[in-house]
């Protein structure tokens, strides 16, 4: 155990020389805050603090029956599964459920955490507002709004136009669908000296998106992109589809979750798309993280 501590301490350490590997930690420390369980990411100080005895005391209270989700698929004997399942699982105690009521830490308007690197020839940054949890009711809104604002080349799309202005050619946008409400993000990077000119790009599509909406062609352009690749990157293989069941248990979700998917789809109108539009993508309230060498930009 020792060796593997002393290895992520180590992997941690060397993170931090990469701004693209080191800032997700930033983002997720800063934003969600210390009284948050998503605000904890691990670094060089809080591994190097484990001892065997943690260890132990994690997995006996997240290892046991009421945290286990036992997901099966492929071609096999059903009852000669189960048997074996039982076998492997049955005798593990029921413990206690880890599963608790808790809230998003907001943060203060337009709030911001800056890590300068005197090195960095380009800076990476986030923006991030509060999101949903995945059983949100408007998460079918939120997919088609994402697809067009932050997933593919779109006209609208947050990667679209930073890359057609020659800022970056790495700008999206992300909904955080968990167990817990987590964020909405844009991520991005550019070079040093068009930092500011990349932030205000980004909060101008943003701003663009929540006071315009989108149009009833690109409504129907992310309906028919989302339909058409749901099934090859969700259900195809069998890790697909174990991972989708797993999610299903985990969040509570039915048999509609994909059964309905494409109705729920469907079902979309243009006007409820800009109403989720101006009610979950918003241009105050913003938490900026920004990693890069700030002697050479400055950021109100």
């Amino acid at each position: 155990m020792r060796k593997l501590v002393a290895q992520r301490v180590d992997a941690a350490k060397s993170a931090k020389d990469n701004p693209q590997a080191v800032i997700p930690n930033y983002y997720q420390a800063f934003f969600f805050g210390p009284n948050h369980p998503f605000g904890h990411p691990a670094d060089e100080l809080t591994l190097a603090r484990i001892s065997r005895e943690d260890v132990l005391a994690f997995h006996q209270r997240q290892y046991c029956g009421r945290n286990l989700v036992v997901i099966v698929t492929g071609e096999f004997d059903s009852t000669a599964a189960q048997a074996k399942i039982a076998k492997a699982f049955g005798e593990a105690p029921a413990g206690k459920s880890s599963i608790g009521p808790l809230l998003l830490r907001l943060l203060p308007k337009r709030s911001c955490f800056l890590s300068t690197k005197p090195d960095a020839t380009q800076t990476y940054f986030y923006i991030g507002q509060p999101g949903v949890d995945r059983r949100n009711p408007d998460r079918t809104k939120l997919l088609i709004l994402n697809t067009l604002f932050g997933d593919v080349s779109r006209p609208c799309s947050t990667k679209n136009c930073a890359s057609n202005s020659g800022l970056t050619y790495g700008a999206n946008s992300t909904v955080q669908q968990v167990r817990l409400p987590a964020s909405i993000m844009i991520t991005t990077f550019t070079k040093t000296e068009t930092t500011v000119q990349a932030m205000d790009m980004a909060l101008d599509i943003l701003k663009r998106l929540v006071e315009k909406g989108i149009t009833a062609d690109q409504l129907a352009s992310a309906k028919a992109y989302i339909k058409g690749t749901y099934p090859p990157q969700r259900l195809e293989t069998s890790d697909q589809l174990a991972a989708i069941l797993g999610e299903m248990e985990l969040y509570g979700l039915g048999p509609d979750e994909v059964d309905d998917f494409f109705t729920r789809i469907d079902a979309v109108t243009l006007d409820q798309a800009n109403a989720a539009a101006r009610k979950y993508f918003r241009t105050d309230g913003l938490s900026f993280v920004v990693l890069g060498n700030a002697s050479r930009y400055a950021i109100t």
